[in-house]
């Protein structure tokens, strides 16, 4: 067997297993991400009361984010907000992130909470992604299954890894997509075809 039909040969058997091993985070980030496409609107059903806001006929003009983060740093003592959410949209709720302030030896319970944007009420609050918590926590901990396999910096290094495994792995099928080379034990298969020919053939 030639060098090339070597190359060959190991190309494909690179690129079948690659791609499977691949093919099971693919699923995993496909299905996940199925499911964040319509992340507000689940959570909204999972969750009635972080999402119960001020009746329509009741409403006034909504209240600045950071107005109520005031509020909130005085409702929740010896906390920080890490982030204040200013997308704010008229049928959803605020979510601050709340973490212990600098110093603190205290930490909170829960690390987001959520504010009815019309009178500033906290409408509940819950640890982001503790699926221990229950089903209020699904959607979170299906965006953490979708951005490091639920288990951080390890599970966003290994997605990191198998995205420069694909990225490679492209260019390994793209090297399959071209004829392959001259086999000497059957050159009858070859014979008369010139390259321009064989390479039309392989990408038909």
């Amino acid at each position: 067997m030639t060098l090339s039909r070597r190359v060959h040969r190991a190309a494909v058997w690179l690129h079948r297993w690659v791609g499977l091993i691949i093919a099971s985070f693919l699923i995993l980030c496909g299905a996940t991400g199925s499911v964040l496409a319509f992340q507000d609107e689940i959570d909204a059903l999972i969750n009635p009361r972080l999402h119960r806001l001020t009746p329509a006929g009741q409403r006034g003009p909504m209240l600045d984010p950071l107005a109520v983060r005031e509020r909130l740093l005085a409702a929740y003592p010896h906390t920080a907000i890490d982030w204040v959410n200013l997308d704010t949209r008229p049928e959803a709720p605020m979510v601050f992130g709340i973490a212990p302030a600098p110093g603190s030896t205290g930490e909170p319970g829960n690390d987001e909470v959520f504010v009815d944007p019309y009178d500033g009420r906290v409408l509940g609050e819950r640890r982001s992604g503790d699926i221990t918590q229950g089903a209020s926590n699904f959607v979170a901990f299906v965006d953490r299954l979708h951005t490091s396999l639920a288990l951080g910096a390890v599970g966003s290094a290994v997605l990191g890894i198998a995205a420069l495994l694909w990225t490679l792995d492209c260019f390994v099928g793209f090297y399959l997509t071209l004829p392959a080379p001259h086999d000497r034990r059957r050159p009858q298969a070859d014979a008369g075809r010139g390259w321009a020919r064989r390479w039309r053939h392989a990408w038909r």
